[in-house]
């Protein structure tokens, strides 16, 4: 560039009046000759910094079908529109909440491709307005998020027809199997659709699942290959990640059928893949790049690749390839197509397990638009941001508990409380009582009290129940703050997906139980009771063993009692707190939609007090 400088100085001091036009037309075509690359350098420069930045985030180091698939379609974008790409990696759920802000304040566009990712995302969008969010195999609505996922139930349904049909052909009593690494919605998805199709063509086929409990162990994962085709299956579905070598070496050894996941896999065992269950997710991260270079990314979007256009099966006679008319019984391709024609027209319908993953704000529609709106207003209105809080500060007087104003409240840390003498008291306590997850203790007599007792937790169960018993006086009481305008607010709040019951069961009968308020990364406690000795504590310890396992940062006691502390509460200053409900996605920032997860039902047992689900 220095030299490029030197020659136009030099040239500048030439007397004009003894230059004919032809060398003065030589000397600026000299010039402009020698500066155009460096103009070019400089265009380069300029475009290299206004280049947009994508990150792709993934949870898991070892490569698999679906990685390198979304990889492909970042390293063909790079190519075509000269972004400047990343891949971050962070299989540490302690470590994904940093990783996700770091990567924001670094990129225009982040593409999540993994689950806990989207489970973070959902309750903390709202704190990125900056930044716009690609979602694959995920479904949450938000004005910088565009979302995309695979109606893969469908082609699933079609990979279970083929194994089914397959199988009956070698044996009498067919079995076929299906291999996840972890137990998942989209895996749950397309499990059922595997079946939902074998059940239908084969109705007497045996259908196996094997769960690995993880999508990066394949020794793990050839074992549990061992264990099915010990059951006498014909047909391997690989669905465990990295963990599909593992298997793949048991099928060989085995000399049976696999079906693959997310890419065509018959490459991998020519001759020895029946089909794979294909998903266009190389052209969704291209166009999800596209959009964004092209100024047309749309927020607020959520699109579903159906079968035939994003989510198919490969045709099972190409993937054979020369074992097809072998390997394939008579009327095989005949059935299949009718098959695909039926669920085409919709005479067959799949049901999806991935709405357990959508944030509630597509199930309410309307009705959530309305909160988020109010919860704006009501931040700046109704909840001063300003201020200083003595010890149990009255905050607010009057209104209403309609869910809007209970949501504000609760996302800035303010609850109702309040007797049927009084009008409605809003509080801010100060010190404020919280249960630190990793602190909660159950005493060694009371553990083994809950374990001999035989008790059964369930979530939202019997809301209304759980309310009116908590509601009752206690003893030396003369009355109760929940007011009966309070249990329709709350029990409203439950019917919306907020407010949330645990149950305690002993013989079929409700002997005891706790509500409280679930919303972003937070649960607020409000009331338990108890009938039966131990009851309440043993709800409380399936409450905090649902919060950990659901990733949530902070469980408020709002004020302290000598029951709660013995069980690891403390007390802390307002200004900690605060920082509590940043870090749940709470504080100032409007609440990302609320807990979804708690819209499933679940049913735990006590006899030990580690997390033990299954839904209902």
């Amino acid at each position: 560039m220095l030299g490029y400088f030197k020659l136009l100085c030099l040239v500048k001091p030439l007397k004009r009046e003894v230059m004919s036009p032809v060398t003065t037309r030589l000397t600026l075509s000299l010039v402009l000759l020698l500066a155009l690359p460096l103009f070019f350098c400089l265009l380069d420069i300029a475009q290299a910094k206004s280049a947009l930045r994508v990150i792709l985030m993934t949870e898991h180091k070892e490569d698999c079908p679906w990685s390198e698939l979304a990889r492909e379609g970042l390293a063909q974008a790079v190519q075509d529109f000269g972004i400047q790409a990343a891949i971050a990696v962070e299989a540490n759920p302690e470590k994904q909440e940093r990783a996700l802000a770091l990567a924001t304040k670094k990129a225009d566009l982040v593409l999540l491709i993994s689950e806990r990712f989207h489970e973070i995302l959902r309750d903390t969008a709202r704190s990125y307005p900056a930044t716009r969010f690609g979602v694959l195999d995920a479904a949450i609505r938000g004005a910088n998020i565009h979302s995309i996922h695979f109606a893969d139930e469908k082609a699933s349904f079609l990979a279970g027809a083929a194994a089914a049909l397959y199988a009956k052909s070698r044996r009498a009593e067919p079995a076929i199997g299906w291999i996840s690494g972890e137990d998942i919605p989209a895996l749950q998805s397309l499990f059922n659709g595997f079946r939902e199709g074998a059940k239908l063509a084969v109705p007497e086929v045996r259908v196996i699942h094997g769960l690995v409990g993880s999508f990066t162990n394949p020794a793990r994962a050839a074992k549990e290959a061992d264990r099915l085709i010990a059951e006498g299956v014909d047909v391997l579905a690989l669905a465990a990640g990295a963990g599909n070598a593992g298997i793949l070496e048991k099928a060989k050894a085995a000399g049976i059928l696999v079906i693959g996941l997310d890419c065509d896999e018959r490459a991998s065992y020519p001759g020895h893949v029946l089909t794979s269950i294909t998903k266009d997710v190389k052209g969704a991260v291209y166009r999800l790049v596209q959009e964004t270079v092209l100024g047309r990314f749309q927020g607020k979007t959520v699109e579903v690749l159906d079968l035939g256009s994003g989510v198919d099966i490969v045709d099972p006679a190409k993937s054979l390839g020369g074992e097809a008319k072998r390997l394939l019984p008579l009327g095989f391709e005949r059935r299949l197509r009718e098959l695909r024609l039926e669920i085409q027209r919709g005479a067959i319908q799949i049901k999806s397990f991935r709405r357990r993953t959508l944030c509630n704000c597509l199930e309410w529609g309307q009705t959530m638009d309305t909160i988020n709106r109010a919860l704006l207003m009501h931040e700046r209105r109704l909840f001063p941001k300003e201020r200083t809080l003595l010890d149990d500060t009255i905050l607010a007087i009057g209104g209403s508990l309609s869910p809007e104003r209970l949501l504000a409240g609760y996302s800035l840390g303010i609850f109702p409380w309040y007797d049927s003498e009084s009008p409605i008291l809003w509080w801010s306590v100060q010190p404020r009582c919280i249960l630190p997850l990793d602190a909660f203790h159950i005493p060694k007599r009371s553990s083994r009290a809950i374990r001999n007792a035989h008790f059964t937790l369930t979530l939202d169960q019997d809301f209304p129940s759980v309310i009116q018993n908590c509601a009752r006086p206690r003893p030396g009481e003369a009355g109760t703050w929940i007011v009966p305008e309070m249990k329709r607010a709350y029990t409203r709040l439950n019917e919306l997906g907020y407010a949330h019951s645990i149950e305690t069961w002993k013989d079929g009968e409700l002997v005891g139980g706790l509500y409280g308020v679930g919303l972003g990364r937070a649960f607020f406690g409000e009331s338990m009771f108890h009938t039966v000795s131990e009851a309440s504590r043993a709800a409380l310890a399936g409450l905090v063993a649902l919060l950990r396992y659901r990733g949530a940062t902070l469980l408020d006691c709002q004020q302290d009692t000598p029951h709660m502390l013995r069980m690891g509460a403390k007390l802390i200053r307002h200004e900690d707190f605060i920082l509590h409900l940043e870090r749940a996605g709470l504080g100032f920032g409007v609440p990302t939609c609320d807990f979804s997860p708690w819209a499933e039902r679940y049913t735990w047992s006590c006899a030990s007090l580690s997390w033990s689900v299954k839904s209902k």
